[in-house]
């Protein structure tokens, strides 16, 4: 709330007064003291001459009957106005109580000074709930103003609007985003006054739209929906729609508008508000085109032959010309976009068939009819493609399911005995390839034909191409082959003895010949043609030889470079062609032999031979040879690292080159607390290098050297040695 004081806010009263002692009582004058008028609920301070002489300041507000209605001391006051106030308040130009201000010196003298109060009241302004400004269009802007009458001869008031216009009215129509300001000013002396403010923020209007369009069209009869948009997107909305005849609803997005039969265009508008109360209209025509009629003319007999193809008409009248039309499904129809199309029945159970036809305006009417195939149905059992072997005759069975006998068959003539009303088993014998058709017609005219492909194959004709009896040794592998087919084709080969044969359906298989020795087993083959029927077989036989079972025995002795090596043999007798071949270049004859290697390392011994059959054995020996040690390592007890000969500097062992094993081998050297201060597995660098002993002090230090010699003996040295600086 705003007020507007001609003394500011507040009445300041100065209380002059002059103090004397005549007769002994206190003097006190007052200028200025006149009646003041102020608004309800201000607060008025009273001042008092700040006179030190002057003591025991009391003020007393009284009431208009005389009687006390506030008191207080000190040398100001405060009252508020609305305090004041008579009931009912609002009575303007009510003059109230008086002010008195007592003052005196010692209590010797009392003085009182007095002034009269006008309150009048305050206007207050109720300003509206905050009103939607919708984009493009105006707001009313209607405020309140209670706490007093207003007459026109007591007040004034007018807004502010944002562009500084004076509008002397209290309703106002606002077109603009801003602040806008209302002020009451009570029309006396006192200037009593409100203002108050308000808020306006433009909100977005909604576009109001019917998808489709401003006119909908539909057939007799039909039902469709309505679908309302905002293209604004401008918040939650909430939907009228008027009239409300034939709506599903009123107050959805979507109604859906019943059938009619009318074709009297009705216009609805639909209303779109959104969450801002702005809104906005679209309006649609809905036009009602006339209904078609018709339908579909069936044939007598909704069960129809496969053979020949029967002929559906329809009837369509009303709606406009011309017209389409669509069956589904369209399976068995010559064409599925005519009235009427030629059907052949593919199903004994029946189809159902729709029939959908459209006019210019876009109605339509769709009727059914149920199409069943007759029971008469002719097939072969076997297969729509067949092969025969040249010469043979084959039996081909006709699956029937008859419709009304008697029945007539018809076909090519390399077809036996089927001018019989029940015979369902044809026999073919052929030379060539052919396709064949069989038709039987039963005693309704309905008839039914199948055909088959029958190509006749020769059968396969091959030459051998190894001899009918083979040879080979025991564990060793044969190869059987077929080099020549005279005649075929040749669909799958086929070799028996599945056990020991690599691929049984390849023409170069492999054997593994593994039967008992001097054996002889047969393996068949057999060779099928295109025509699983045209077959022919061959038989060849494997004759196994026994394989020499060689073994060589090493006698006793070490294994040792530069001594005599025995070794002696088993399975040899009856063998030809013996030879020892020992992996050193060297080779010998005979049953049994000795040897002498010259280096020590490995070496495979092979001794192979064969028998009259031609049948090679073979066996091996893994032999090591090692070298003889002397078993002399030397190591010295003490080293001088400060020594100007190299070989005292550092610490190492000394033995014959080719002694020590150096693949096992470790030094290790410690001190007299016990810790390694040296330690080694390479046996070079204990050899060449040794252990200098840098930044170690003099003193004795322990080792131990452990390893193998060339002939795998084991050594272990351990020692003491003196550093020594």
């Amino acid at each position: 709330m705003i007020r507007k004081f001609a003394f500011l806010g507040f009445l300041i009263l100065f209380i002059l007064t002059n103090v004397s002692f005549a007769g002994g009582r206190i003097s006190i004058t007052g200028s200025n003291l006149q009646a003041t008028t102020t608004c309800a609920n201000d607060t008025i301070r009273f001042f008092s001459n700040p006179d030190p002489q002057i003591t025991n300041r009391q003020w007393k507000v009284l009431n208009s009957d005389g009687s006390v209605f506030l008191t207080g001391t000190g040398n100001n006051f405060s009252i508020n106005g609305n305090m004041l106030l008579k009931a009912p308040p609002g009575d303007l130009n009510d003059n109230f109580i008086a002010v008195y201000f007592n003052a005196d010196s010692n209590s010797s003298a009392i003085s009182w000074v007095s002034i009269s109060l006008t309150v009048v009241p305050t206007p207050e302004i109720i300003m509206p709930i905050s009103p939607t400004l919708c984009q493009g269009n105006a707001a009313n802007l209607v405020p309140t103003v209670v706490g007093v009458s207003l007459p026109d001869a007591n007040y004034i008031n007018f807004w502010t609007t944002p562009s500084l216009t004076t509008v002397n009215s209290v309703n106002l129509s606002a077109t603009a985003a801003g602040t806008y300001s209302f002020f009451v000013k009570i029309k006396t002396g006192s200037q009593c006054s409100d203002r108050k403010t308000l808020q306006l923020t433009p909100t977005s209007v909604p576009i109001a739209t019917v998808v489709g369009g401003a006119t909908k069209t539909r057939c007799a009869g039909q039902t469709f929906q309505l679908e309302a948009k905002d293209n604004a997107n401008s918040g939650t909305l909430s939907y009228a729609w008027s009239p409300a005849t034939n709506l599903s609803s009123t107050i959805i997005a979507n109604p859906r508008v019943g059938n009619s039969t009318s074709v009297l265009p009705t216009t609805y508008t639909v209303t779109i508000t959104n969450n801002g109360n702005c809104s906005s209209s679209f309006s649609v025509e809905v036009r009602t085109n006339p209904t078609i009629t018709g339908g579909i003319i069936l044939p007598n007999n909704s069960t129809l032959c496969k053979f020949p193809a029967t002929n559906i008409g329809t009837d369509i009248g009303g709606g406009t010309a011309p017209f389409s039309y669509s069956w589904l499904p369209n399976i068995g129809l010559d064409n599925p976009n005519i009235a009427n199309p030629n059907v052949t029945p593919l199903s004994f159970s029946g189809i159902n068939y729709t029939l959908t036809g459209i006019d210019a305006k876009g109605c339509s009417v769709s009727k059914k009819v149920l199409i069943k195939r007759s029971s008469l149905v002719l097939s072969f059992k076997n297969s729509s493609n067949a092969n025969i072997c040249v010469g043979n005759v084959k039996t081909f069975e006709l699956s029937r399911k008859l419709g009304l006998p008697p029945y007539n068959f018809n076909s090519d003539n390399r077809l036996t005995k089927i001018n019989d009303t029940t015979y369902s088993t044809p026999n073919i014998n052929t030379t060539g390839n052919f396709l064949y058709v069989i038709t039987v017609t039963d005693a309704s005219g309905c008839y039914d034909k199948d055909t088959i492909k029958i190509s006749s194959d020769p059968a396969p004709n091959i030459v051998y191409g190894n001899q009918n009896t083979l040879s080979g040794c025991s564990g060793l592998q044969l190869q059987l082959s077929v080099t020549t087919i005279l005649s075929g084709p040749i669909s799958k080969f086929t070799w028996e003895q599945k056990s020991e044969i690599s691929d049984i359906n390849s023409s170069i298989p492999g054997i593994s010949v593994i039967n008992p020795p001097n054996s002889a087993t047969a393996y068949l083959l057999t060779l099928t043609g295109a025509d699983p029927e045209c077959k022919s077989v061959i038989t060849t036989y494997i004759q196994s030889n026994p394989t020499p079972q060689i073994a060589i025995t090493r006698l006793s002795g070490e294994l040792f470079i530069e001594t005599p090596l025995n070794l002696n043999s088993s399975g040899t007798a009856g063998l030809i062609n013996l030879l020892w071949q020992f992996g050193d270049g060297n080779t010998s004859t005979g049953v049994n032999t000795s040897h002498i290697y010259a280096i020590n390392q490995r070496y495979i011994v092979t001794l192979s031979g064969e028998n009259s059959f031609g049948c090679q054995g073979k066996d091996t020996l893994h032999l090591k040879l090692l070298k003889k040690s002397t078993g002399l390592i030397y190591v010295p007890n003490a080293f001088l690292p400060n020594s100007d000969n190299l070989d005292n500097k550092t610490f190492k062992i000394f033995c014959e080159d080719g002694e020590i094993n150096t693949a096992v081998f470790s030094a290790k050297i410690y001190n007299i607390f016990g810790k390694i201060v040296y330690s080694t597995t390479n046996y070079s660098d204990m050899r060449v290098k040794g252990w200098d002993g840098e930044g170690f002090n003099s003193g004795v230090y322990t080792y131990v050297i452990e390893g193998q010699f060339v002939d795998e003996k084991p050594y272990s040295l351990p020692g003491r040695v003196n550093l020594i600086r």
